[in-house]
Protein backbone atom coordinates (compact mmCIF):
# COMPACT_ATOMS: atom_id res chain seq x y z
CA UNK A 1 0.00 0.00 0.00
CA UNK A 2 1.36 3.43 -0.86
CA UNK A 3 0.22 7.01 -0.50
CA UNK A 4 2.31 9.88 -1.81
CA UNK A 5 3.74 12.09 0.95
CA UNK A 6 3.56 15.82 0.29
CA UNK A 7 7.13 17.10 0.30
CA UNK A 8 8.14 20.40 1.94
CA UNK A 9 9.07 23.43 -0.15
CA UNK A 10 12.50 24.05 1.34
CA UNK A 11 15.78 22.46 0.12
CA UNK A 12 16.12 18.81 1.12
CA UNK A 13 19.77 18.89 2.13
CA UNK A 14 20.47 21.84 4.41
CA UNK A 15 23.88 21.93 6.12
CA UNK A 16 24.30 23.50 9.56
CA UNK A 17 27.94 23.91 10.55
CA UNK A 18 31.16 25.61 9.48
CA UNK A 19 31.19 27.05 5.95
CA UNK A 20 34.63 25.47 5.55
CA UNK A 21 33.14 21.99 6.02
CA UNK A 22 30.10 22.08 3.74
CA UNK A 23 29.62 18.59 2.23
CA UNK A 24 29.26 18.21 -1.52
CA UNK A 25 25.79 16.76 -1.06
CA UNK A 26 24.39 19.94 0.51
CA UNK A 27 22.25 22.28 -1.54
CA UNK A 28 21.69 24.90 1.19
CA UNK A 29 23.71 26.40 4.04
CA UNK A 30 22.54 27.78 7.41
CA UNK A 31 23.80 31.23 8.42
CA UNK A 32 23.23 32.21 12.06
CA UNK A 33 21.93 35.67 13.03
CA UNK A 34 22.51 36.73 16.69
CA UNK A 35 19.04 37.76 17.91
CA UNK A 36 19.09 37.58 21.71
CA UNK A 37 17.79 40.55 23.68
CA UNK A 38 21.34 41.71 24.43
CA UNK A 39 22.45 41.45 20.77
CA UNK A 40 22.78 44.62 18.69
CA UNK A 41 21.22 43.03 15.56
CA UNK A 42 24.28 44.15 13.64
CA UNK A 43 24.32 41.47 10.98
CA UNK A 44 27.01 42.82 8.68
CA UNK A 45 29.21 39.71 8.99
CA UNK A 46 26.46 37.13 8.24
CA UNK A 47 25.20 39.41 5.45
CA UNK A 48 28.67 39.37 3.84
CA UNK A 49 28.83 35.58 4.22
CA UNK A 50 25.49 35.25 2.45
CA UNK A 51 26.47 37.57 -0.38
CA UNK A 52 29.75 35.71 -0.99
CA UNK A 53 28.23 32.24 -0.87
CA UNK A 54 27.93 30.73 -4.33
CA UNK A 55 26.29 27.56 -5.56
CA UNK A 56 24.21 27.08 -2.42
CA UNK A 57 20.84 28.28 -1.26
CA UNK A 58 20.69 30.27 1.98
CA UNK A 59 18.75 29.55 5.17
CA UNK A 60 18.99 32.11 7.97
CA UNK A 61 18.78 30.95 11.59
CA UNK A 62 17.62 33.42 14.24
CA UNK A 63 19.51 32.71 17.47
CA UNK A 64 17.05 33.91 20.13
CA UNK A 65 18.52 31.64 22.79
CA UNK A 66 15.23 29.76 23.09
CA UNK A 67 14.27 28.84 25.72
CA UNK A 68 16.62 28.51 28.69
CA UNK A 69 18.59 31.63 27.71
CA UNK A 70 15.55 33.91 27.81
CA UNK A 71 15.96 36.32 30.70
CA UNK A 72 12.25 36.58 31.46
CA UNK A 73 9.16 34.31 31.42
CA UNK A 74 7.33 33.75 28.13
CA UNK A 75 4.46 36.06 29.02
CA UNK A 76 6.70 39.13 29.35
CA UNK A 77 5.54 41.52 26.63
CA UNK A 78 8.71 43.69 26.48
CA UNK A 79 10.82 40.58 25.93
CA UNK A 80 8.54 39.41 23.14
CA UNK A 81 8.65 42.84 21.46
CA UNK A 82 12.45 42.72 21.54
CA UNK A 83 12.46 39.32 19.82
CA UNK A 84 9.85 40.56 17.33
CA UNK A 85 12.18 43.41 16.42
CA UNK A 86 14.77 40.87 15.27
CA UNK A 87 12.12 39.27 13.05
CA UNK A 88 11.33 42.63 11.48
CA UNK A 89 15.04 43.30 10.91
CA UNK A 90 15.27 39.96 9.13
CA UNK A 91 12.42 41.00 6.84
CA UNK A 92 14.55 43.98 5.78
CA UNK A 93 17.60 41.79 5.21
CA UNK A 94 15.81 39.35 2.91
CA UNK A 95 14.76 42.19 0.63
CA UNK A 96 18.33 42.20 -0.69
CA UNK A 97 19.26 38.53 -0.18
CA UNK A 98 17.22 35.65 -1.59
CA UNK A 99 16.72 32.92 0.97
CA UNK A 100 15.09 29.48 0.94
CA UNK A 101 14.00 29.34 4.58
CA UNK A 102 14.24 30.75 8.10
CA UNK A 103 15.05 28.69 11.19
CA UNK A 104 13.15 30.16 14.13
CA UNK A 105 15.30 28.42 16.70
CA UNK A 106 17.26 25.35 17.80
CA UNK A 107 15.49 23.99 20.87
CA UNK A 108 16.12 21.22 23.37
CA UNK A 109 12.89 19.20 23.43
CA UNK A 110 12.65 18.94 27.21
CA UNK A 111 12.37 22.75 27.45
CA UNK A 112 9.05 22.65 25.61
CA UNK A 113 7.47 20.74 28.50
CA UNK A 114 8.69 23.06 31.26
CA UNK A 115 7.49 26.54 32.26
CA UNK A 116 8.74 29.35 34.45
CA UNK A 117 5.48 29.95 36.25
CA UNK A 118 4.07 33.44 36.69
CA UNK A 119 0.73 34.36 38.20
CA UNK A 120 -0.81 34.84 34.74
CA UNK A 121 0.49 31.43 33.57
CA UNK A 122 -0.86 29.88 36.76
CA UNK A 123 -4.30 31.37 36.13
CA UNK A 124 -4.06 30.36 32.49
CA UNK A 125 -3.37 26.74 33.43
CA UNK A 126 -6.36 26.59 35.78
CA UNK A 127 -8.70 27.96 33.09
CA UNK A 128 -7.17 25.72 30.37
CA UNK A 129 -7.57 22.53 32.46
CA UNK A 130 -11.19 23.42 33.24
CA UNK A 131 -12.23 24.35 29.72
CA UNK A 132 -10.34 21.60 27.90
CA UNK A 133 -10.55 18.60 30.21
CA UNK A 134 -13.09 19.69 32.86
CA UNK A 135 -10.45 19.28 35.55
CA UNK A 136 -10.27 21.78 38.41
CA UNK A 137 -6.69 21.81 39.69
CA UNK A 138 -3.96 24.30 40.56
CA UNK A 139 -0.41 23.85 39.16
CA UNK A 140 1.15 23.21 42.58
CA UNK A 141 -1.36 20.41 43.29
CA UNK A 142 -1.17 19.03 39.75
CA UNK A 143 2.54 18.35 40.24
CA UNK A 144 1.75 15.75 42.91
CA UNK A 145 -0.02 13.18 40.70
CA UNK A 146 0.90 11.48 37.38
CA UNK A 147 -2.29 12.84 35.78
CA UNK A 148 -1.49 16.33 37.01
CA UNK A 149 2.10 16.20 35.80
CA UNK A 150 0.85 15.18 32.37
CA UNK A 151 -1.53 18.14 32.39
CA UNK A 152 1.35 20.48 33.24
CA UNK A 153 3.42 19.11 30.35
CA UNK A 154 0.59 19.42 27.84
CA UNK A 155 -0.10 22.99 28.94
CA UNK A 156 3.57 23.94 28.72
CA UNK A 157 3.76 22.46 25.23
CA UNK A 158 0.75 24.48 24.09
CA UNK A 159 2.13 27.70 25.59
CA UNK A 160 5.51 27.26 23.92
CA UNK A 161 3.86 26.42 20.59
CA UNK A 162 1.69 29.54 20.84
CA UNK A 163 4.75 31.67 21.63
CA UNK A 164 6.64 30.27 18.65
CA UNK A 165 3.68 30.74 16.33
CA UNK A 166 3.40 34.39 17.38
CA UNK A 167 7.09 34.87 16.61
CA UNK A 168 6.66 33.06 13.30
CA UNK A 169 3.88 35.47 12.35
CA UNK A 170 6.49 38.25 12.39
CA UNK A 171 8.61 36.53 9.74
CA UNK A 172 8.54 36.65 5.95
CA UNK A 173 5.67 34.86 4.23
CA UNK A 174 7.64 34.09 1.07
CA UNK A 175 9.69 31.18 2.46
CA UNK A 176 9.21 28.31 4.91
CA UNK A 177 9.78 28.76 8.65
CA UNK A 178 11.59 25.85 10.31
CA UNK A 179 12.05 24.88 13.95
CA UNK A 180 14.87 22.53 14.97
CA UNK A 181 14.12 20.37 18.02
CA UNK A 182 16.76 18.10 19.58
CA UNK A 183 15.03 15.19 21.34
CA UNK A 184 18.27 13.51 22.46
CA UNK A 185 17.83 14.22 26.17
CA UNK A 186 14.08 13.74 26.52
CA UNK A 187 13.21 10.47 28.21
CA UNK A 188 9.45 10.09 27.73
CA UNK A 189 8.17 8.28 24.65
CA UNK A 190 4.86 10.17 24.89
CA UNK A 191 6.59 13.56 24.84
CA UNK A 192 8.67 12.47 21.84
CA UNK A 193 5.56 11.33 20.00
CA UNK A 194 3.61 14.54 20.65
CA UNK A 195 6.34 16.63 19.03
CA UNK A 196 5.43 15.00 15.72
CA UNK A 197 2.10 16.83 15.76
CA UNK A 198 2.03 19.05 12.69
CA UNK A 199 -0.97 21.13 13.77
CA UNK A 200 0.63 22.27 17.02
CA UNK A 201 3.24 24.47 15.36
CA UNK A 202 1.57 24.97 11.98
CA UNK A 203 2.60 26.59 9.66
CA UNK A 204 6.07 26.13 11.20
CA UNK A 205 7.80 22.97 9.96
CA UNK A 206 9.32 21.09 12.92
CA UNK A 207 12.55 19.24 12.19
CA UNK A 208 13.29 16.66 14.90
CA UNK A 209 16.60 15.10 15.87
CA UNK A 210 16.79 11.69 17.60
CA UNK A 211 13.06 11.57 18.29
CA UNK A 212 12.88 7.79 18.63
CA UNK A 213 10.11 7.53 16.01
CA UNK A 214 10.34 7.15 12.25
CA UNK A 215 8.79 9.78 10.00
CA UNK A 216 8.52 10.59 6.31
CA UNK A 217 9.18 14.25 7.09
CA UNK A 218 12.69 15.78 7.03
CA UNK A 219 14.87 15.15 10.09
CA UNK A 220 18.02 16.66 11.59
CA UNK A 221 21.04 14.32 11.45
CA UNK A 222 24.52 14.54 12.90
CA UNK A 223 27.46 14.64 10.51
CA UNK A 224 31.18 14.54 11.34
CA UNK A 225 31.40 18.22 10.39
CA UNK A 226 28.04 19.50 11.63
CA UNK A 227 24.35 18.71 11.14
CA UNK A 228 22.16 18.26 8.10
CA UNK A 229 18.42 18.60 7.47
CA UNK A 230 17.36 15.94 4.99
CA UNK A 231 14.71 13.34 4.25
CA UNK A 232 15.17 10.06 6.17
CA UNK A 233 16.38 7.10 4.14
CA UNK A 234 16.55 4.08 6.46
CA UNK A 235 13.23 2.52 7.44
CA UNK A 236 12.34 -0.69 9.31
CA UNK A 237 11.21 -3.67 7.26
CA UNK A 238 7.92 -3.99 9.15
CA UNK A 239 6.13 -0.65 9.04
CA UNK A 240 4.05 0.02 12.12
CA UNK A 241 2.81 3.45 13.16
CA UNK A 242 1.30 5.16 16.21
CA UNK A 243 -1.36 7.81 15.79
CA UNK A 244 -0.26 11.18 17.18
CA UNK A 245 -3.48 12.61 18.66
CA UNK A 246 -4.55 16.17 17.99
CA UNK A 247 -4.21 18.26 21.14
CA UNK A 248 -6.88 20.56 19.72
CA UNK A 249 -9.42 17.72 19.38
CA UNK A 250 -8.63 15.78 22.58
CA UNK A 251 -11.49 15.83 25.08
CA UNK A 252 -10.19 13.79 28.01
CA UNK A 253 -6.83 13.35 29.68
CA UNK A 254 -7.55 9.61 29.64
CA UNK A 255 -6.78 9.60 25.90
CA UNK A 256 -3.17 10.45 26.73
CA UNK A 257 -2.93 7.90 29.54
CA UNK A 258 -4.07 5.17 27.15
CA UNK A 259 -1.57 6.37 24.57
CA UNK A 260 1.20 6.18 27.16
CA UNK A 261 0.16 2.62 28.05
CA UNK A 262 0.11 1.76 24.36
CA UNK A 263 3.65 3.03 23.89
CA UNK A 264 4.78 1.01 26.91
CA UNK A 265 3.18 -2.11 25.40
CA UNK A 266 4.95 -1.49 22.10
CA UNK A 267 8.33 -0.73 23.68
CA UNK A 268 11.18 -2.17 21.67
CA UNK A 269 9.32 -1.99 18.35
CA UNK A 270 10.35 0.44 15.61
CA UNK A 271 7.42 2.77 15.08
CA UNK A 272 6.39 5.57 12.75
CA UNK A 273 4.72 8.68 14.18
CA UNK A 274 1.50 9.33 12.23
CA UNK A 275 -0.06 12.76 12.96
CA UNK A 276 -3.85 12.59 13.25
CA UNK A 277 -4.27 15.63 11.02
CA UNK A 278 -2.30 14.10 8.14
CA UNK A 279 -3.08 10.37 8.15
CA UNK A 280 -3.86 10.44 4.44
CA UNK A 281 -0.36 11.68 3.58
CA UNK A 282 1.57 9.60 6.12
CA UNK A 283 0.67 5.97 5.54
CA UNK A 284 3.21 5.17 2.82
CA UNK A 285 3.82 1.40 2.99
CA UNK A 286 2.34 1.33 6.53
CA UNK A 287 1.04 -2.08 7.63
CA UNK A 288 -0.26 -1.33 11.13
CA UNK A 289 -1.67 1.78 12.81
CA UNK A 290 -1.91 1.75 16.62
CA UNK A 291 -4.03 4.11 18.73
CA UNK A 292 -4.44 4.62 22.45
CA UNK A 293 -8.20 4.71 21.94
CA UNK A 294 -10.61 4.99 19.02
CA UNK A 295 -10.75 8.61 17.83
CA UNK A 296 -14.02 10.48 18.26
CA UNK A 297 -13.38 12.92 15.42
CA UNK A 298 -15.48 12.15 12.32
CA UNK A 299 -12.82 13.21 9.82
CA UNK A 300 -10.16 11.10 11.54
CA UNK A 301 -12.45 8.07 11.51
CA UNK A 302 -13.03 8.51 7.79
CA UNK A 303 -9.27 8.59 7.19
CA UNK A 304 -8.79 5.43 9.25
CA UNK A 305 -11.52 3.67 7.28
CA UNK A 306 -9.68 4.69 4.11
CA UNK A 307 -6.46 3.23 5.53
CA UNK A 308 -8.24 -0.05 6.32
CA UNK A 309 -9.85 -0.13 2.88
CA UNK A 310 -6.39 0.23 1.34
CA UNK A 311 -5.21 -2.88 3.20
CA UNK A 312 -3.99 -1.38 6.47
CA UNK A 313 -4.64 -2.87 9.90
CA UNK A 314 -5.65 -0.94 13.02
CA UNK A 315 -5.53 -1.74 16.74
CA UNK A 316 -6.28 0.26 19.89
CA UNK A 317 -4.72 -0.40 23.30
CA UNK A 318 -7.62 -2.65 24.33
CA UNK A 319 -7.31 -4.67 21.11
CA UNK A 320 -3.57 -5.31 21.35
CA UNK A 321 -3.89 -8.62 23.26
CA UNK A 322 -5.79 -10.09 20.27
CA UNK A 323 -2.67 -9.60 18.13
CA UNK A 324 -0.15 -10.52 20.81
CA UNK A 325 1.48 -13.41 18.92
CA UNK A 326 1.25 -11.80 15.51
CA UNK A 327 2.99 -8.63 16.69
CA UNK A 328 5.45 -10.46 18.94
CA UNK A 329 4.52 -8.27 21.93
Amino acid sequence: MSHEEELPEFPLSIFRGSKDAIPSTADAFVISLPAKIEDSLDWKAPRETALKLSGLKIVFELDFGLFKSLALPLDDNMQFQSLSLACRELRKLVQEIEISGVILGYIQAEELFELRWTESEREGFIEWAKSKFEIDVKPELAAITPEGRLLLKLYALEIHAHFLNLLGDELVDSCPTLLLIDCTNISGSLENLLLHSQELFEPIECILKNSGFFTLRPILKDLDSGECIELPSNFPEKRMGVLVPSLQKAKTIDEYHKLLQLLQSLEGHELFAIPEESINTSWDELEWLFMGSAPTNLETNRSIKGFIAAGGRVATLSELPSFHKELNL
